[in-house]
């Protein structure tokens, strides 16, 4: 064995492949499997390897793997990397790269979506016909699991305006799936409480709005997946790719004759066109080339590979496809500010686990609108 080695060192085998005394034994003659063909074909040996994975990714295939009948985790892995490799052959390679650098937009959207909020009116315009849906006025996302919710101010001072107990947030849980029926929970919970930015003070030259376009909303349900941050330099940058999601036109998608026809928001994607004022480590605000609309106020941006926030929507310019956003390095601090030594009394407000647990699964939305009345 000690000369096998000395034969493979002489013959500049790589290390790794080395004949190692220390970690071989002799197999009797008995006991040998004498290969047959095929047998020794690369895609047949298993390559024990030791590497890194998002935990995200590995969480994903072990989900996959409880279903019924599901190959283990780790086949299901390798399945799926074989299927890159075979799809790559014979095939353009820039489309290729293109192609792969857009698939992780639909993973980063299913974590993303349920921690997108619709901030609506309980209202009905109609006296005598129940809305389908209730109009939404803007959106808005996650940040803290107790329940808040960041937004812009706008959307928050027409939520304001609305009458008393007529502001309420709609929360789309995860798909739920059983066999082979789905279904997608809404949940409409009140607006609790406003924190909107009255001032705004900078350390230095600021180049963006003189009041931040920034709120935070506290709605009745706790135990929310709340989206984070990223802060960090240079995140920010033209030409980088994002995206965003929201509810554009507001309830008018969502509803085609007086049926509701669609529960997610919208996901738009595309790249950073500008920075205010000028490119830097943290620039004051930015734009994207996505056409915004009504509704899709308070839309979180982020990237496509990734569901932490870089920025929020804001404002747009009518009938183009510049709109306009605030960073994450804005955002943030603004919500520490907030929650600097607040207390939150969570004693009567419910999760939204035993919101779904009490849930009745029905076709049909439930909501109770508050009927509109002329003062004569």
């Amino acid at each position: 064995m000690a000369r096998q080695r000395q034969k493979d060192r002489a013959a500049g085998v790589a290390r790794e492949f080395q004949f190692r005394p220390d970690r071989s034994k002799p197999v009797p003659k008995s006991e040998r499997h004498d290969a047959k063909p095929g047998e020794t074909d690369l895609r047949n040996i298993k390559v024990a390897v030791h590497i890194k994975l998002d935990a995200d990714i590995v969480d994903h295939f072990k989900k996959r793997a409880t279903e019924p009948n599901a190959a283990p985790y780790q086949t299901q892995i390798n399945a799926e990397l074989r299927g890159i490799v075979e799809r790559s052959v014979g095939t353009n390679l820039r489309q290729e790269v293109a192609e792969r650098a857009l698939s992780p937009l639909a993973e980063t959207f299913d974590r993303v979506r349920p921690s997108i909020v619709a901030l609506a009116s309980r209202l009905a315009s109609s006296a005598t016909a129940m809305p389908a849906f209730p109009e939404i006025l803007g959106t808005g996302f996650v940040v803290d699991q107790r329940g808040i919710v960041m937004t812009n101010r706008h959307v928050a001072v027409a939520l304001q305006r609305l009458p008393a107990n007529c502001a309420m947030a709609i929360i789309f849980p995860p798909v739920e799936s059983k066999e082979t029926e789905h279904g997608q929970p809404v949940i409409f919970r009140a607006v609790k409480s406003y924190n909107v930015i009255e001032s705004f003070q900078s350390s230095g030259p600021f180049y963006g709005d003189l009041l931040p376009d920034i709120a935070l909303l506290l709605i009745d349900v706790q135990g929310l997946q709340p989206l984070q941050f990223n802060t960090s330099r240079s995140v920010i940058r033209i030409g980088a790719g994002v995206a965003t999601a929201g509810f554009a036109m507001g309830t008018n998608p969502l509803v085609s004759q007086h049926k509701v026809r669609q529960l997610t928001p919208f996901l738009r994607h595309g790249i950073i066109s500008s920075v205010h004022p000028f490119p830097s480590p943290h620039p004051h605000g930015f734009t994207i080339d996505i056409m915004t609309q009504g509704g899709e106020s308070g839309s979180p941006v982020f990237l496509p590979g990734s569901a932490h926030v870089v920025g929020m929507v804001y404002a747009g310019f009518e009938d183009t496809n510049v709109t306009i956003g605030l960073p994450a390095s804005l955002l943030e601090p603004a919500l520490h500010q907030a929650l600097e030594n607040e207390t939150i009394d969570l004693s009567n407000t419910p999760t939204v686990t035993q919101i779904l647990s009490e849930m009745e699964r029905t076709e049909v939305m439930q909501w109770e609108p508050i009927q509109f009345r002329r003062k004569r």
